[in-house]
């Protein structure tokens, strides 16, 4: 009775604002929900309404593609559609790079990523990746525990660090390191391409 009396309450002065007549200028009223069937038919019968889906994995990593080649780069079909999955399945990502971090952040904004990933540390702060300090610190920020967390990596000194900090660990193929033999065996997966991991999730 109370909730019913309070909504009611909360939404009159709101159906009033959108039924009067504005004297100087207009206003617009911008109402976003996900759950419409809640609203009083006053209000619903005072709005345009436009109901959005989400978007399909495939069209986003189209999009991504097209910006990318419009900025003179390129990415690969696999790595599009993972960050497409990604996103789909609400898996927050980040970036841990030996590079300052504004230089990640630039390099993903000209590529049209920047908004897959939440946040990028750099080593400059948190030191070489021969500690685990900036796995640790990437893990913090994105409120999740070492073994809820996959690290990408293509340096076997790397990966060997993550993976006794405790994180899960991919391992990615990258013809400069040599060892590559050691990084399927110490790795919990192991790709050849993005394609490899976007068939896991």
């Amino acid at each position: 009775k109370y909730a019913a009396n309070f909504v009611s309450v909360v939404f009159c002065p709101l159906a009033l604002l959108l039924a009067s007549p504005w004297r100087h200028g207009r206003v617009l009223f911008i109402l976003a929900t996900t759950e419409v069937h809640k609203l009083p038919a006053t209000i619903l019968s005072r709005c345009q309404r436009f109901d959005f889906g989400r978007i399909q994995p495939g069209d986003i990593a189209a999009r991504l593609r097209q910006v990318a080649e419009g900025e003179g780069f390129s990415v690969t079909d696999e790595a599009a559609m993972l960050l497409a999955r990604l996103a789909d399945s609400g898996i927050s990502c980040c970036i841990a790079t030996a590079s300052e971090a504004f230089q990640a952040r630039s390099a993903m904004e000209r590529l049209g990523l920047w908004p897959h990933f939440r946040f990028a540390v750099s080593c400059v702060q948190y030191g070489g990746k021969t500690r685990p300090d900036i796995y640790l610190e990437a893990a913090r920020r994105l409120g999740t525990a070492p073994a809820e967390t996959v690290v990408f990596e293509d340096a076997l000194f790397a990966l060997r660090t993550a993976k006794a900090a405790g994180f899960r660990t991919v391992a990615v193929y990258d013809p400069s390191e040599p060892d590559q033999d050691a990084m399927k065996a110490e790795a919990d997966y192991y790709i050849r391409s993005f394609k490899d991991w976007t068939e896991l999730i």
